[in-house]
């Protein structure tokens, strides 16, 4: 069985000279600390790759990608899960060829990305596996299409840092009635704020790359955030009401001239009254009146009272 080290011959040049002698196998190249990648050949084109964590996890899981996609229900996925993958429903005719063209490429460039940045490790080539009856990319092409793809998916320096540190998700407000992907669809089903991306990746079937991706984009339309942009949900305010025309200052108001109502008793001339006590006659001991303090006014009745606080105070 042909084997070789990553060190003497990366990804990038192992598979153009495999796809330069029509090479039909599996491809498996390993890393201990960052995992494995399996890639399926055809006549020295790739049929399919998928990538595995250490521990042996299947990352994306093809399966699950294509529940997402909705192009198999529950049990056909279980079906296909015990048959070993998805040949029997494409022999079945259960999911046609050219619907899993996508799918199948994605996760073909997202495993030659992952494993073309292994600079150690081991490789190794089983002439006699079984390939699966799929779609194929030239091997020649597929650094290309990787490249084109990394581009697409934005600042690959961005891209990297969110793979690297991803945040977690939780929606933001209400997305029923939106016109969404599938795949978006998917990513807000499982966002509850406990789920990274690449757990919410990992949960809808999809690539880190693209999980990144579709996130991006529902923050920027506000159906996610992170929980480092707020630990709360949003306080929804009802809209503005339109501004009333300001009420006009009442007038500076004298108290005196309050007081000193109409209704109120007129005042008394206390010295032409005592003058006219003086000329009376025929009073026995009479004594001439004291000086009277000058007289308060009345108070108002209470009706004018009222009447007089509802000018002021409206009430």
């Amino acid at each position: 069985m042909p084997h070789g080290e990553l060190a003497d011959m990366p990804l990038t040049a192992l598979l153009p000279a495999l796809a330069g002698t029509r090479t039909t196998g599996l491809l498996t190249v390993r890393d201990p600390a960052a995992g494995s990648v399996r890639l399926w050949l055809r006549g020295g084109e790739v049929v399919l790759g998928e990538r595995r964590d250490p521990d042996g996890t299947l990352r994306p899981d093809l399966l699950q990608r294509l529940l997402t996609a909705g192009l198999m229900d529950t049990r056909q996925a279980a079906t296909a899960r015990e048959a070993g993958g998805v040949d029997q429903l494409v022999a079945a005719g259960v999911v046609p060829t050219r619907r899993l063209a996508a799918h199948v490429t994605e996760l073909l460039l997202d495993a030659f990305t992952t494993a073309a940045a292994w600079s150690a490790g081991t490789w190794e080539l089983d002439p006699a596996a079984p390939v699966p009856a799929l779609g194929s990319v030239p091997a020649g092409v597929v650094p290309a299409r990787a490249a084109e793809r990394t581009a697409g998916l934005g600042d690959p320096a961005a891209y990297a840092a969110a793979t690297a540190a991803v945040p977690r998700l939780e929606p933001c407000r209400s997305y029923a009635g939106q016109d969404l992907a599938p795949e978006a669809w998917a990513v807000l089903a499982v966002t509850d704020g406990s789920r990274t991306t690449a757990q919410v990746a990992a949960a809808c079937g999809l690539t880190v790359a693209e999980a990144v991706h579709v996130v991006s984009a529902l923050v920027d339309e506000g159906l996610l955030r992170t929980l480092a942009e707020r630990a709360t949900p949003p306080v929804v305010l009802p809209a503005p009401r339109p501004a009333l025309a300001a009420a006009p200052a009442p007038a500076p108001v004298d108290d005196l001239q309050v007081i000193r109502e109409p209704e109120t008793v007129a005042d008394t001339d206390t010295a032409a009254f005592l003058r006219e006590l003086s000329g009376l006659t025929g009073v026995a001991g009479a004594e001439p009146a004291a000086t009277a303090p000058r007289s308060v006014t009345t108070p108002p009745p209470p009706e004018a009272d009222k009447a007089a606080r509802r000018r002021i105070f409206g009430r």
